[in-house]
């Protein structure tokens, strides 16, 4: 009698987290926030690696889809410019370094708390918006000077001194600055929103090459997944802004709400409890 063959688990593995990333991918260009807020507790949940190893693949991840949905963009014909997205990098170090001595005066759990819960209310106003001017577009502040060089940089050493001391996504405080104060395209302003994120990504992630620290088949398949499903997005992208399509400004607010919703569950849960005593 033969024996019963064994299941290929890595197969197996590889082609759910494929599978699994085809929505992250998708929804990371349509969102303008980048595939690490889904990418990072998926692979966690799914795949159980230690910490390191978690963020490592989910930096892989974020890289490609963000790539492959700013090529997917501009192959359809959206203005994609590095320019601005080199100064809000700029900028949000900068601002990062800024906020060394804030985050320890400020970085509380009552602030954390405040500022996710205004993340919450920033969100329902985005939809509303969007939704009450689906024609013509969003509304939006007449502050051009945002879309100077200089105006740029200071707006990413702004979002970035807050996201460090409040906790929350830089692209989260990012996207609707660039489209309700700078007033740019939405389409335009999310392919610079992930122009930031695919740069943010380089450094890191040669390290964690360096260190070995990279799921290599899991990555492979969630990077060929996800890079797939966010270059079609991209290219979706100017379908809705030729019809003015209120999708993109809804998801990034939906998936706003959803993160900030998120991190309030995680610090409102209770402490675990120490181990029982033998």
């Amino acid at each position: 009698m033969p024996k019963p063959r064994k299941l290929n688990v890595g197969l197996i593995k590889a082609v759910a987290m494929f599978m699994t990333a085809i929505p992250i991918g998708f929804a990371s260009m349509l969102s303008g926030l980048g595939a690490q807020v889904t990418a990072a507790p998926a692979i966690q949940f799914l795949l159980g690696l230690t910490p390191d190893r978690c963020v490592a693949t989910s930096t892989l991840v974020t890289l490609v889809c963000a790539v492959a949905g700013v090529l997917g963009a501009a192959s359809s014909g959206i203005e994609v410019s590095l320019e601005p997205a080199l100064l809000l990098a700029i900028g949000a170090t900068v601002g990062v370094m800024l906020s060394t001595g804030l985050t320890k005066r400020l970085a509380n759990l009552r602030n954390i708390r405040m500022a996710q819960s205004l993340v919450i209310l920033m969100t329902i106003f985005v939809i509303m918006d969007t939704m009450s001017r689906r024609v013509g577009g969003p509304s939006h502040a007449d502050w051009s000077i945002l879309q100077s060089a200089g105006g740029v940089l200071v707006l990413g050493a702004v979002a970035g001194l807050l996201s460090r001391v409040t906790n929350v996504a830089m692209g989260v405080l990012v996207v609707p600055a660039l489209v309700f104060l700078a007033g740019l395209n939405v389409s335009v302003a999310f392919v610079t929103a992930i122009s930031v994120v695919a740069l943010a990504c380089i450094l890191p992630l040669v390290g964690y090459a360096a260190r070995g620290q990279i799921e290599p088949r899991s990555g492979f398949a969630m990077s060929l997944g996800g890079g797939a499903a966010a270059y079609f997005s991209g290219k979706l992208l100017v379908v809705m802004q030729d019809t003015m399509s209120p999708i993109p400004l809804i998801t990034f607010a939906v998936m706003s709400m959803f993160l900030a919703a998120y991190n309030l569950s995680r610090l409102n849960a209770p402490p675990p409890e120490p181990p029982a005593e033998a």
